[in-house]
């Protein structure tokens, strides 16, 4: 089960922006776009994506696990060959749109939401240890797709994708989880031999969606949660024009992701035991510090050797956002509709991440001095920190079931 969320965390990277950012200059090229039309395409997809995901969030919570994983990974690969096809705006726009919603949303959604729901008590450790699939991607895919597409052309890499996509995660996903029940919510679940239990603040019984939704704290960290997503997004859509604008090395900078890669796997491992001991909702206030900090080398910083720095608080922050966001949903409103309020959360924060690259790049276009621009994302991330502490140390307004 663990090697099944670390392969759902890997095989999101197809819908990821820093994989899909390798494929826009030659796709430009090809159809002769403007930067500003395969964005607004780029966000167009994201946003119909973040509409879609609270259906797929709810199916999870009523489809057995196997038969949907099997069906998010054959939809990943039509994305891939559909891209690898394209001829247009429309099919550009369908190719988008299906990486996005599965890559993007569904699979990272499975992979938090099975760990978080299969591993009781010992969730914290079951994250760590799946989400170092992202980071794992993070450091093996850019490379390898990007030397693919310099050699045979971005149509045969978006094959390449499909086609390790297909064999690699679709076949293993279904064998890995085919023979277990349905993970539909119980007080006290038995996994694989695992005996789970609710977490540390977890109610006795799961909330209903009616409750959820009438609880101040849930869009509360909601909003907290879009911090991290929506500005790495911009940021690193928008890279090429920020380190022109730093006058730093794109080569050097493309060395420092490894950092971002580095950092972001060993905080996500390290800190599942500690969520396991004090709660998921005693470390959410402080996740995003690491962030803030990097944002500040990013504006102060004079040299390239910076971006290392930058880079690796990014990194540090998405790790723990990762791990600390999907063990704090069961903690606050246990299980039961687990993949539901996962699915509402990614919809949102997916949301976040389609209109977060087209304002910034407005703002660039508009002439507005990317110092402005980082200045307030970091008096924005200081909200983020302040609902999160709110959200995190309130108590809950309906009356536990």
């Amino acid at each position: 089960m663990l090697f099944f969320g670390l392969l759902a965390a890997f095989f999101s990277s197809p819908g990821q922006t820093f994989l899909v950012a390798l494929f826009i200059p030659e796709m430009r090229k090809e159809f002769g776009w403007s930067q500003s039309t395969i964005a607004g395409v780029y966000s167009a997809a994201t946003l119909v994506s973040a509409l879609i995901l609270p259906l797929w969030g709810r199916l999870l919570d009523r489809t057995r696990l196997a038969w949907f994983a099997l069906c998010a990974g054959l939809l990943l690969v039509a994305g891939c060959v559909l891209l690898s096809r394209t001829q247009g705006i429309l099919t550009v726009f369908l190719g988008f749109l299906l990486i996005r919603n599965l890559g993007q949303g569904t699979l990272t959604m499975v992979s938090s939401t099975t760990m978080a729901r299969a591993f009781g008590a010992i969730r914290g450790k079951a994250l760590g240890l799946s989400n170092l699939g992202y980071p794992l991607g993070e450091a093996l895919l850019p490379a390898i797709v990007s030397a693919w597409i310099f050699t045979n052309g971005w149509r045969s890499g978006w094959l390449l994708l499909a086609g390790i996509t297909l064999v690699a995660y679709v076949p293993w996903s279904f064998l890995l989880v085919r023979s277990e029940p349905h993970l539909k919510a119980q007080e006290e679940f038995q996994f694989s031999g695992i005996a789970g239990k609710p977490a540390m603040g977890q109610p006795g019984r799961g909330w209903t969606l009616k409750q959820i939704r009438n609880d101040t704290r849930f869009y509360l960290i909601l909003g907290s949660q879009l911090v991290t997503p929506a500005f790495l997004t911009a940021l690193f859509f928008h890279q090429a024009s920020l380190m022109a604008w730093k006058a730093w090395d794109m080569r050097i900078v493309a060395m420092a992701f490894a950092f971002f890669g580095v950092c972001r796997g060993l905080c996500s491992l390290a800190v599942g035991p500690l969520i396991d001991r004090v709660g998921a909702r005693c470390l959410y206030p402080f996740m995003l510090i690491p962030f803030l900090a990097g944002l500040f080398f990013l504006i102060f910083g004079r040299t390239v050797t910076w971006s290392f720095a930058y880079l690796a608080c990014a990194g540090m922050t998405m790790g723990l956002g990762m791990t600390i966001s999907g063990a704090l949903w069961a903690e606050l409103y246990g299980t039961e509709t687990l993949g539901t309020i996962r699915g509402i959360s990614s919809s949102v924060i997916v949301l976040a991440t389609a209109v977060s690259p087209p304002i910034v790049g407005v703002l660039l276009d508009s002439a507005v001095d990317p110092l402005a621009i980082l200045y307030g994302m970091a008096l924005l991330t200081l909200l983020g920190m302040f609902l999160g502490w709110v959200g995190c140390a309130s108590k809950p307004e309906p009356a536990v079931p």
